[in-house]
């Protein structure tokens, strides 16, 4: 069913509307979208009002992947959630991991810079493993400039921080509903990244990679061919009225 695969990854309400609108539609899509996400058990369970936090805001890049933002996050299983955002596109890399130093750290940084380039900036936290030498030597050598945020003061590096809270909440939702929690982190992944941001009004991987993903949504046809058609036919009859006039 289409809502089904809409809501894997547990969205949320307004996310998955925005993902039902980009490829599909029926009378009553909002209606039975709020129904779907407010009798799914495990998200009632998990959504808990929480007062906002104040953040540090950022001055957006003028592109993608420029400046990014890591952050690393425990989970009760004892593993690690290294998160990597990027600021202009929102879009993020997730490397899950039990060993935290410093090397294994560049170690994910490569993999991932190898996919996506290098970026002109990072923000860290205050962590051991991102004020180390080696830490600092390694962003030197790529020409990675290095900002930390404020100690004691997490919330300035807040763009990952709202990620880690969205992971935290779909890895309790696996736990409740006994699923493999690092599939549904990937399904999550998927259902973000090809959402329409609540900011910028387009999908993290968009506006990244300058081109839509494909997912299992039934996509709505693309009439830009019929569009072109259109457009070249009236090109052409504005062109023979003007030949009229001039004519006349």
């Amino acid at each position: 069913m289409v809502i089904e695969v809409a809501h894997e990854g547990h969205p949320g309400i307004v996310c998955m509307k925005r993902r039902l609108w980009i490829e599909v539609w029926w009378p009553g899509i909002d209606r039975d979208a709020e129904r779907f996400c407010k009798t799914c058990h495990a998200c009632q369970l998990v959504n808990q009002p929480q007062a906002p936090e104040p953040t540090k805001p950022t001055e957006l890049p003028t592109g993608p992947w420029q400046h990014v933002s890591a952050d690393l996050m425990c989970l009760p299983s004892g593993d690690y959630l290294f998160v990597v955002v990027d600021y202009f596109s929102r879009y993020f890399e997730v490397d899950t991991m039990r060993s935290t130093t410093t090397e294994r750290i560049i170690k994910s940084l490569r993999k991932i810079f190898l996919t996506h380039g290098l970026p002109l900036g990072i923000t860290t936290d205050n962590g051991p493993q991102f004020i180390a030498d080696s830490f600092a030597y390694f962003l030197a050598e790529q020409g990675i400039e290095h900002r930390r945020v404020t100690p004691l003061w997490p919330q300035a590096n807040g763009e990952v921080e709202r990620q880690n809270k969205s992971l935290l909440k779909r890895v309790r939702i696996a736990q409740i509903e006994k699923k493999n929690w690092k599939e549904e982190i990937e399904n999550y992944l998927m259902s973000y990244r090809t959402t329409p941001h609540t900011v910028t009004g387009v999908s993290p991987a968009e506006l990244l990679f300058k081109r839509k993903l494909r997912t299992r949504l039934p996509a709505i046809e693309d009439y830009s061919g019929d569009i072109c058609d259109r457009d070249n036919e009236q090109k052409g009859k504005d062109q023979d009225i003007c030949g009229q006039i001039q004519k006349c």
